[in-house]
């Protein structure tokens, strides 16, 4: 499994965090540490991320693939 590691200089650490936890709804009542709800943010992002960009990869074939059937199967004098 790969890590991916990202080093905040302790001196802008909560700056980042507050943005985040203001940025993406964190609450006391979350139960989460503002570091530990930054990175369930961080992974959030990253999953939809791919899924985007796989769904739209998977699009662009299922396109491919319809107009090449056309361009084929229909003929029209």
């Amino acid at each position: 499994m790969a890590s991916i590691t990202i080093t905040i200089p302790d001196a802008v650490a909560p700056r980042v965090l507050d943005a985040m936890a203001m940025r993406y709804g964190w609450t006391a009542e979350s139960g989460l540490t503002k570091a530990q709800f930054a990175k369930s943010v961080l992974v959030r992002l990253l999953r939809e991320t791919v899924k985007m960009y796989e769904g739209q990869a998977a699009t662009d074939v299922a396109i491919e693939i319809s107009n090449q059937k056309v361009d084929t199967e229909i003929v029209i004098n």
